[in-house]
């Protein structure tokens, strides 16, 4: 097994180590939440709820970073294609850390908002920009941007001199693990319904360059792992949207925590 093969597993590790944490916090701020005018969030809970949520993005997206150095080390040929889907991959991770800075500012100024506030009908502006950037605008571009930063590494492991790998069903595998656990953790957040076009995007994208490219499993370690993760992951949306539909439930759902609306 070679860096890459390792380095895919720690991927899928991260995502089974971070989700149930991820919950176990924000279960335990929703708890905290203010339910009344007299409740004033500490400044020790606002700090810890921000370095929380900077040092996770810090830890995934240098993980991602790390991944695109596994890469570039095993590069044979360092094509202008090489460094094309370098830089987008950078700027792809940026968009990232930027949805998580807006997730962070949203989540922090609804800490200091008491419900009263938001039945006036001046509030309504302020909570639809509240309610937009910390749902659907900071989700998609943290969530969806590692989609697509994951499938841009996929597309730099194809143009960098593919090595056989010899544990393509394990990396099918594997990927597909992540793919339920990540799938779960927007199933939870409720926003299932924003991610799903990037995700079929994505393995339109990535199955057709296959097919295109006449590229084996066999020889795109990167390319076998996600297409197992996509693979599931979609799937699983997919049939969570359509049960909602068959249970006449709102597909376009919001969590439970940005339940408060204006009038």
């Amino acid at each position: 097994m070679d860096l890459k093969e390792v380095s895919l597993f720690g991927v899928t590790l991260s995502i089974l180590i971070y989700t149930p944490l991820y919950f176990y916090f924000r279960d335990k701020r929703m708890e905290q939440r203010p339910k009344n005018s007299k409740f004033h969030p500490s400044k020790k809970r606002i700090i810890k709820l921000t370095v929380f949520n900077i040092v996770s993005n810090i830890i995934a997206n240098a993980q991602l970073a790390s991944l695109l150095v596994v890469l570039l080390v095993n590069t044979k040929v360092f094509s202008t294609q090489i460094w094309v889907f370098s830089v987008l991959f950078l700027l792809c991770v940026g968009l990232t850390l930027y949805g998580a800075g807006i997730y962070i500012t949203s989540i922090v100024l609804k800490a200091y908002t008491i419900p009263e506030l938001t039945k006036s009908e001046f509030f309504r502006t302020q909570l639809v920009a509240m309610n937009l950037f910390h749902h659907p605008i900071s989700h998609i571009l943290m969530y969806s941007g590692w989609i697509v930063a994951f499938l841009i590494l996929c597309f730099i492991d194809m143009s960098s001199g593919q090595t056989i790998n010899h544990h393509t069903r394990t990396l099918l595998v594997v990927g597909s693990l992540g793919g339920i656990v990540y799938s779960y953790s927007l199933i939870r957040n409720k926003t299932a319904i924003f991610q799903i076009p990037v995700a079929l995007f994505s393995l339109f994208v990535l199955s057709l360059t296959l097919f295109l490219a006449k590229i084996p499993l066999a020889q795109t370690s990167f390319g076998t792992y996600y297409l197992g993760f996509l693979v599931i992951y979609n799937f699983i949306l997919l049939s969570y949207l359509a049960l909602l539909r068959i249970r006449n439930e709102n597909i376009f759902q919001f969590p439970d925590d940005m339940s408060w609306q204006a009038p």
